[in-house]
C-alpha cells in the first residue's frame, strides 16, 4: 500500500472533491439535501448517497479485537508513508501464525525499513483460520448521533444568521443542547491547558 506525503493530495480521490467543489461554490446551498442535489450534477462525481445504520461500520473497535495498536510496536505512522504487511507461519507450533508490519518513509537507502515483529493478537493467531473468522463476524456499526459538539455551536451562532429564514428550522442550525455546550467548553479548557 503507497499513501501520499500528508499535504500533497494530488490521487484521483482529491482531486474528486475539487471537482465537487466547482459545482457547489456556485450554488445556494443551506442543507444535507440540497448538497446532494448539488453533488449529484457534477460531471466527474457519480454521487451515492449512505445508510448511515448500515453503511457505516466502526472497522477501529473491530480490528482491535484482532490486531495490536501500531504506536505498541513502536512504528510511527505519521513519519512513514509507505506500509507492507506479510503472514509469517511456525510449522513447529501448531495453528501460530504472526503478522509482520513494515514501514518506511521512501524508497531511498537512508529511509530503511521499520518493522514490528507481530501485529497480530495471539488468541486470535490461535482460534484456527482467520479468513473465517473475518468472514464470521462484522464489524457493529456506528449510528449516527448529531454533529460534534463545536460544529452545533458554530453552525447555530455563526452561520444560521446568513440562512434564509425558511431554512433556519433546519437541524443542521439547531440550538445546542446545554450539555453539548458544556461539553464543548470542558474540550476547550483541556486544549488551553
Amino acid at each position: 500500500m503507497l499513501f501520499l506525503v500528508i499535504c500533497h493530495t494530488k490521487n484521483v480521490c482529491d482531486r474528486r472533491f475539487n471537482n465537487l467543489k466547482r459545482v457547489y461554490h456556485k450554488s445556494q446551498v443551506f442543507t444535507i439535501d440540497q448538497a446532494f442535489e448539488v453533488f449529484g450534477r457534477s460531471e466527474y462525481v457519480t454521487f451515492w448517497t449512505i445508510d448511515p445504520q448500515n453503511d457505516w461500520k466502526n472497522y477501529a473497535t473491530f480490528l482491535l479485537e484482532m490486531y495490536l495498536k501500531l504506536h505498541r510496536s513502536k512504528i510511527s505512522i505519521a513519519k512513514n508513508y509507505i506500509f507492507g504487511a506479510e503472514w509469517i507461519e511456525h510449522p513447529h507450533i501448531s495453528d501460530d501464525v504472526t503478522m509482520k508490519f513494515k514501514t518506511r518513509k521512501s524508497y531511498l537507502e537512508e529511509h530503511g525499513k521499520v518493522c514490528a515483529d507481530n501485529t497480530i493478537i495471539p488468541k486470535f493467531a490461535a482460534n484456527g483460520d482467520r479468513r473465517e473468522k473475518l468472514k464470521s463476524v462484522a464489524p457493529p456499526p456506528i449510528m449516527y448521533k448529531r454533529l460534534h459538539g463545536y460544529r452545533q455551536i458554530l453552525m447555530h451562532k455563526s452561520y444560521s444568521l446568513y440562512v434564509p429564514s425558511e431554512y433556519r428550522n433546519n437541524p443542521l442550525y439547531k440550538e445546542p443542547s446545554p450539555d453539548a455546550v458544556d461539553a464543548e467548553a470542558k474540550d476547550q479548557r483541556k486544549k488551553g491547558e
